[in-house]
C-alpha cells in the first residue's frame, strides 16, 4: 500500500512531525528517529507486520484506511529533505498535474518500508538475502510511474545519494514513464534562470549533469556500498552516469520546450481576444459615426482609435506574455 498526499499535506501529519521531533521543520532523519527509534511511544512498534506477522510494522499499516491504497507512483527523494520541502513540491505537483491528493497514493519508502526491519533488525540493503535488483525493478514495474523530488535544481542534494542516483537508473532501464518536480522556491528559481536564455539554460542543464554516482553517498555505508557492487557489477559508474545525464538533459529540454510553447499559446489567445474586443470597439465607433453629421472628424478619430487600439493590442500582448511568465513561476 503506498500513502497518500492528502496526509502527507495534512495538518495530522505536520503536528505529529513537529510534536514528535520537537523542531518546526525537521528532516526525515530527525522523523526517523522521533518515529521509530525513540520515547516511549513508537509508532507501530506494538502492531504486527502484515507481511511477516511479527511485532513492528511499517508506518502506512497505522494509517486510516483512506490514506493508504494501492500505490499510484513511486517517490523517487531523499530522507535529508525537510518535511516543509517535501509538502511544498507536493503541493506544486498537484496543482500543476491537477490530480487529488485524495486518490494519489505514494510508493514513499519512510512510510511504505517496515523501519523496524531495517533499522532496528538490520534488514536493508546490505542484508545476505537482499536483492536490490529485483527489489527495484519488482516495485517500479509494478507502479508505473515514478516521481523524482529534486530538492533545487542548483546542486541538488538528489544527485549526491547513490540511492536516487540508482533509482534513476533502473527507471531508465526499465523505461519507467518520470515526472520530475520541485518545491515551489526551487521552481520559481528555476524558471527565473530559464528566462536569462542561452545561458542560464546552459547553466541549469550543467548543474543537472554533474553526476557522479562513485563519488555518491547513503546513509546507511552498508547500503552504499551493496549498491555501488551491483553498478560495478554491471554497466560500471560512467555508463550510469551517462544515463542520469541523458534523463536530466531531457528534462531540462522540455521545461524550455513547455515554457515558451506556454507563452506563445497564451499570447496567441489573449492577442486574439484583444483583437475581438478592438473590432466590437471599432464596430461601436463606426455605428456612432453612421449617426454623426462630423463625418471628417469622426473618420479621423476612428482612424486614430484604430492606431492606438492596433499599438494597444501588441503592447498588451506582450505585457499579458510577461504577466504569463509570472504566473508560470508559481511552480
Amino acid at each position: 500500500a503506498g500513502v497518500s498526499v492528502a496526509y502527507i499535506l495534512s495538518m495530522e501529519f505536520l503536528q505529529l512531525s513537529q510534536s514528535r521531533s520537537g523542531k518546526d521543520d525537521p528532516n526525515f532523519y530527525d522523523l526517523k528517529d522521533a518515529f521509530f527509534l525513540q520515547g516511549p511511544d513508537p509508532i507501530g512498534r506494538e502492531e504486527f507486520c502484515p507481511r511477516d506477522g511479527r511485532p513492528g510494522c511499517a508506518m502506512v499499516d497505522v494509517l486510516e484506511r483512506v490514506h493508504r491504497r494501492q500505490c499510484t507512483h513511486f517517490l523517487s527523494w531523499a530522507w535529508c529533505y525537510s518535511v516543509s520541502l517535501v509538502r511544498s513540491a507536493m503541493r506544486s505537483w498537484m496543482d500543476q498535474s491537477k490530480l487529488m491528493p485524495s486518490s494519489t497514493f505514494l510508493y514513499m519508502c519512510f512510510f511504505v518500508n517496515n523501519q523496524y526491519r531495517i533499522l532496528l533488525d538490520q534488514q536493508g540493503a546490505g542484508s545476505r538475502d537482499f536483492s536490490l535488483g529485483e527489489v527495484f525493478e519488482e516495485n517500479l514495474q509494478r507502479v508505473g510511474r515514478m516521481v523524482a523530488l529534486l530538492d533545487h535544481w542548483d546542486q541538488p542534494a538528489y544527485l549526491s545519494r547513490i540511492w536516487t542516483i540508482f533509482e534513476q537508473y533502473s527507471a531508465v532501464v526499465l523505461e519507467i514513464e518520470v515526472t520530475f518536480i520541485l518545491p515551489q522556491a526551487a521552481g520559481e528559481s528555476l524558471l527565473r534562470e530559464i528566462r536569462k536564455g542561452e545561458e542560464g539554460i546552459l547553466t541549469v542543464r550543467e548543474s543537472l549533469c554533474n553526476v557522479d554516482a562513485e563519488t555518491a553517498s547513503a546513509w546507511c555505508l552498508e547500503d552504499e556500498q551493496h549498491v555501488k557492487r551491483i553498478i560495478e557489477k554491471s554497466i560500471g559508474f560512467e555508463k550510469v552516469n551517462e544515463k542520469v545525464q541523458e534523463l536530466m538533459i531531457a528534462w531540462v529540454a522540455t521545461m524550455v520546450k513547455d515554457y515558451l510553447g506556454g507563452l506563445v499559446v497564451l499570447g496567441s489567445r489573449r492577442l486574439q481576444r484583444l483583437r475581438a474586443s478592438s473590432l466590437l470597439s471599432l464596430g461601436a465607433t463606426d455605428w456612432t459615426h453612421k449617426l454623426s453629421s462630423r463625418t471628417e472628424v469622426s473618420v479621423g478619430t476612428m482612424q486614430t482609435v484604430r492606431v492606438k487600439q492596433t499599438d494597444s493590442i501588441w503592447s498588451q500582448c506582450s505585457h499579458c506574455m510577461h504577466e504569463e511568465s509570472t504566473t508560470r513561476a508559481q511552480f
